[in-house]
């Protein structure tokens, strides 16, 4: 069985009190059956838990600001816990900006100069990350992940920002010595794979999407080919944005040839009434021109024949 030893401090003062001082319910403390001891002390409300040997409160508790300090006897955080000099982590509800809960890491014990924060805005309610006291990310009240910016950029549930002379947008690297590895896999409602960016060689990627025959049926040559070609206008144009000029096609004339490279409606608008562009991919062009050029080739076969008859 354990004793309990209760005693005078140095001076012969000192007192251990157990009491129920405003009820008739007893009050039970169970003192620990290990090595070492914790020394307490009240002030007011307030407690300060000391080890035996040490004058430097280990745990402290403010019960005006109703904040738990650890190694700390002056919390200004819901929690707030100190090493040393450095790598101070304070975790705070209603902290400065506006912030419902913010968890820091600081040099000098500050928000100001925190390290690192991770944050809930109290008035939209999302979730902001900053290092070196710069927003880097956050995750806005809908769940979309912003990067180095503080709004969706248009209606992407992952917004990044970036300045090309200094920056790269995403950067991706196949740690295995193999050249072969799956960067990106686009997949249906039906968990099935439609596309694929991957890597095929040491310095060559692939842009892939579905084209197994065993997803397709009813397959059938092409016909008239030559006749849809010649329906197809590319022109040479020059982009609005920066007055570039390139070769291409106007995305609605395509849309009547190869309706398939296209996405999007002509002069369509959203519900704002802002410009809902088309978009094209060229290469749902390349069985038209494939196909017009295999009939463009037998006919010059063909003529070749009858020239080499008429000359025999």
């Amino acid at each position: 069985m354990s004793n309990v030893k209760i005693e005078g401090n140095a001076s012969g003062t000192g007192t251990f009190t157990i009491a129920a001082p405003n009820s008739n319910t007893d009050r039970t403390l169970e003192i620990p059956d290990t090595d070492g001891s914790f020394v307490t002390q009240t002030t007011g409300y307030d407690v300060s838990f000391y080890e035996d040997t040490g004058t430097t409160a280990k745990f402290f508790w403010d019960a005006s600001a109703e904040s738990l300090g650890i190694g700390n006897t002056n919390p200004d955080a819901i929690i707030r816990a100190d090493s040393g000099t450095a790598n101070k982590i304070l975790f705070k509800h209603n902290p400065p900006s506006n912030r419902y809960f913010s968890i820091a890491e600081s040099s000098d014990g500050t928000y100001d100069n925190a390290i690192t924060t991770f944050y809930k805005d109290a008035t939209v309610g999302q979730f902001v990350f900053e290092t070196a006291a710069a927003e880097r990310m956050r995750i806005d009240s809908s769940g979309n992940l912003l990067l180095a910016t503080t709004s969706q950029v248009g209606s992407g549930r992952l917004s990044i920002e970036f300045n090309q002379s200094t920056h790269q947008a995403i950067t991706m690297r196949n740690s295995n010595s193999g050249n072969g590895a799956n960067y990106v896999l686009f997949r249906n409602s039906s968990d099935a794979t439609a596309g694929i960016i991957s890597q095929t060689g040491a310095t060559s990627v692939n842009y892939g999407t579905s084209s197994d025959y065993r997803l397709k049926e009813n397959w059938q040559p092409m016909s008239g080919s030559i006749d849809r070609l010649k329906n197809l206008n590319p022109v040479n144009f020059a982009w609005k944005a920066d007055g570039k000029r390139v070769d291409g096609f106007l995305a609605h004339e395509v849309q009547i040839v190869v309706p398939e490279a296209i996405v999007g409606e002509k002069d369509a608008v959203d519900k704002d009434g802002n410009p809902q562009y088309q978009s094209i991919d060229q290469a749902k062009l390349v069985p038209l021109l494939t196909a017009a050029l295999q009939e463009a080739v037998s006919k010059i076969e063909a003529l070749e024949t009858r020239i080499a008859a008429l000359e025999a």
